[in-house]
């Protein structure tokens, strides 16, 4: 399928962010600048990962790190998702509070 070999070639992108929502199918993240594809800091949001794909328990308020691809139909989906700790969250983000 098409789409299926356009997933397994698209160019990745890798930034931190915010969960500022979250739902079964999307989540927005708040995100900082991402070079690698021309985008600057802002909140956005993306397709998630199937459920076993992605870490049980998040939350909004949770930082994570994500890796993700431009997908032609759907948009910015995630593929990997991990939860930050919240010393590594602490250091992502100086001053951010949760």
């Amino acid at each position: 399928q098409a789409s299926d070999v356009y997933k397994r070639q698209a160019q990745r992108h890798s930034a931190q962010g915010l969960i500022e929502s979250l739902d079964r199918e999307s989540v927005t993240l708040s995100h900082g600048p991402i070079p690698s594809v021309g985008m600057g800091a802002m909140t956005m949001e993306f397709k998630l990962p199937p459920p076993n794909k992605r870490p049980r328990g998040l939350a909004v308020g949770d930082r994570v790190d994500f890796e993700f691809y431009v997908d032609p139909t759907d948009g910015p989906t995630v593929t990997t998702l991990t939860l930050l700790p919240p010393s590594a969250a602490a250091a992502a983000a100086p001053g951010a509070s949760r």
